[in-house]
């Protein structure tokens, strides 16, 4: 693996997880990220991260020549990504 972001709910793990990370691997920290591969990447000031991927949008917007009709739609999706408490699908037995 060339790149890769880590995150978690606080410090003391995210210290764990690459502490563990580095007894096998050579890790350079690069410090906080403000875009990855394509994707723009904001804290919000309510600890929640919005992505965003504007040239991929723009590339999307061109292909299927909707530039003059993009203009009328500015508000974009959102959609807030919380933990699945119920866990992953059980399969039918």
């Amino acid at each position: 693996m060339d790149d890769c972001l880590i995150f978690g709910c606080s410090d003391d793990v995210l210290d764990t997880v690459i502490s563990d990370l580095q007894k096998d691997f050579v890790l350079a920290s690069q410090g906080s990220v403000g875009a990855y591969l394509g994707i723009d990447i904001r804290c919000t000031s309510d600890g929640y991260l919005e992505l965003c991927q504007p040239g991929l949008i723009n590339k999307i917007i061109t292909a299927c020549g909707l530039q003059d009709q993009s203009s009328t739609h500015n508000t974009p999706s959102t959609m807030i990504l919380t933990a699945d408490a119920s866990g992953p699908p059980r399969e039918h037995q």
